[in-house]
C-alpha cells in the first residue's frame, strides 16, 4: 500500500484542560545530547472526512494526562 501525505500547515495544540504551569528537569540521561533520539512514526487509521479534527481532539485529550509532553523543551 502507498500513499502520499502533504503537511498543508502547523498548528499548536494545547491541553484541553489546564495542567500544572512548572518547570521540570530533564534526567541525567535526557542531559547526554548523543543519547537524545526521536522516533519518527505514522499511524494510519480511517475515521470519517475530518481526520485532522479527530487527531487534534484526541492529542489535546491525551495531552491532560501526560502534560510535560505538552510544553516546550529548553535546553540550557
Amino acid at each position: 500500500m502507498n500513499f502520499a501525505v502533504t503537511r498543508t500547515s502547523r498548528s499548536f495544540i494545547a491541553p484541553c484542560e489546564a495542567t500544572p504551569r512548572s518547570s521540570l528537569g530533564l534526567s541525567a540521561i535526557d542531559r547526554v545530547p548523543a543519547l537524545r533520539h526521536m522516533v519518527r512514526s505514522l499511524h494510519v487509521f480511517t475515521h470519517g472526512r475530518e481526520p485532522a479534527r479527530v487527531i487534534r481532539e484526541a492529542l489535546s485529550k491525551a495531552l491532560v494526562k501526560y502534560y510535560p509532553f505538552a510544553g516546550r523543551f529548553v535546553d540550557d
